[in-house]
């Protein structure tokens, strides 16, 4: 049986791997040790070292709003990837329109709940 541990990355984007996830960094995903670091060996951007492993898009980011949409845009791209064995701590939750509301502008505007 394979251990449990995190995929985790700090702010240059480098992904790193460990039974829990240190401080200044944030959590990408949890999961059976062989299936979180194939998923994020076969789907990370690999630096020239051909070792270390980068959220793709966060190290070009201009600023650090920029690099956290490209981590939640990685996450949700990993999310749809459904990995047994593997949970996604950074993805943004699937939402549904429940209903329509009219804004004052007469526009119809999308009520989301959660499904």
């Amino acid at each position: 049986m394979s251990t449990t541990i995190f995929a985790y990355c700090y702010a240059s984007g480098q992904i790193e791997f460990g039974p829990r996830v240190p401080q200044g960094a944030l959590a990408i995903a949890k999961g059976r040790e062989d299936a979180l670091r194939d998923l994020m060996c076969g789907t990370s951007r690999h630096a020239y070292d051909g070792e270390t492993l980068l959220v793709p898009g966060v190290p070009e980011a201009p600023n650090q709003m920029a690099a956290v949409e490209k981590l939640i845009a990685f996450c949700d791209w990993l999310a749809e990837r459904n990995t047994e064995g593997v949970e996604i701590c950074g993805a943004r939750k699937k939402r549904s329109p429940a209903a329509h509301v009219t804004t004052g502008t007469g526009a119809a505007m999308p009520i989301y709940g959660e499904g």
